[in-house]
């Protein structure tokens, strides 16, 4: 592995944990706050979207300082109306030099038409519940850059991530809209790539440094 994209292995395991629902990620609150719960696993199941750990609205947390070397923010930073308030928190929890990875939606054309239009805003495609997304939560990486380093967290590299084949995406958007697939089901339909020194049209990993 070239030096420098190390850590492209890392983010690749957890985004692939994430489509399968079992990546450790504190959610955005909607709109009821609360401390961290521990959910009971669904009984008779080995179901991988039941909760495997401690949650907490992302917004607040409830972890007591420096507890963690890396945290991992999935399918947030594009929803939460408290943007600063979900990255002090993810400073908060991690010890001195430890990482924050994320992944997010970029604010570009193409990604506004994917995003507002396809996955929430038109009735055959409608993955999404309404208000999900918003043009003004979808954010480029100079943006996301500025609003990390004022929480003392130094962004270190972006990667372009998407469907290898875009017609891959349709297809399990067309059959999740049916009923016909499960969430757990995209992954192996969408074959998801990352590519480090692409341009991100939609969708971007990236991880930043507590400084």
């Amino acid at each position: 592995m070239a030096a420098g994209h190390w850590w492209w292995a890392v983010a690749g395991a957890c985004c692939r944990e994430a489509w399968h629902g079992s990546a450790s990620r504190c959610w955005p609150s909607t709109p009821r706050r609360g401390r961290p719960s521990w959910p009971a696993p669904r009984p008779g199941t080995t179901d991988r979207t039941s909760p495997t750990g401690p949650t907490a609205p992302a917004e607040d947390l409830g972890v007591p300082a420096g507890t963690f070397d890396v945290a991992y923010l999935a399918d947030t930073l594009e929803i939460t109306p408290e943007l600063d308030r979900v990255l002090e928190q993810a400073r908060l929890t991690l010890r001195p030099g430890g990482v924050l990875f994320y992944d997010t939606v970029n604010r570009t054309l193409l990604a506004r038409l994917v995003y507002l239009v396809v996955f929430q805003g038109l009735p055959l495609t409608r993955i999404m519940p309404p208000g999900r997304y918003a043009a003004s939560r979808l954010r480029g990486p100079g943006e996301l850059g500025e609003a990390l380093a004022r929480h003392g967290l130094r962004n270190e590299d972006v990667c372009d991530f998407k469907p290898r084949n875009p017609a891959s995406l349709l297809k399990a958007v067309l059959a999740r809209r049916r009923g016909a697939i499960t969430d757990e089901q995209i992954p192996p339909i969408v074959d998801f790539v990352r590519v480090p020194d692409g341009s991100p049209l939609v969708t971007y990993l990236g991880y930043a440094r507590k400084v």
